[in-house]
Parts: structure tokens; sequence; C-alpha cells
């Protein structure tokens, strides 16, 4: 049971965990231009910095 909770596996699968100043990313209100993004994915992490941003419905 506790292997299918583990974060790894779900990396596998294409999913991916973003953080903004070292806080988890749920919401584009989170974040603003130039703001740098941790991106991790099951075999590293991607450092980007954002340039536009886009909500929903706008």
């Amino acid at each position: 049971m506790i292997q299918l909770a583990d974060p790894v596996r779900l990396l596998k699968k294409g999913y991916s965990i973003t953080q903004v100043n070292g806080e988890l990313l749920v919401s584009v209100d989170q974040i603003k231009d130039n703001d740098i993004l941790t991106t991790q994915v099951w075999d590293g992490e991607i450092i980007s910095v954002t340039q536009k941003i886009n909500k929903n419905g706008k």
C-alpha cells in the first residue's frame, strides 16, 4: 500500500510537482511575471522563469 502512495511512482507516470518560492504551486494567482519556478519530474528538476500568465477564462 505504501508503494502506491510513493510520489516518485506518480512522477514516472508523467506528473510533476511545481513550486514557487518554496511553496507548492496550486494556482496561477500565486505567481507573477519573472518568478522562478522549480518543477520536479521523476529524473530531475527544471528551473524556469515565468514570462506570461494565462488564467482560465481570461
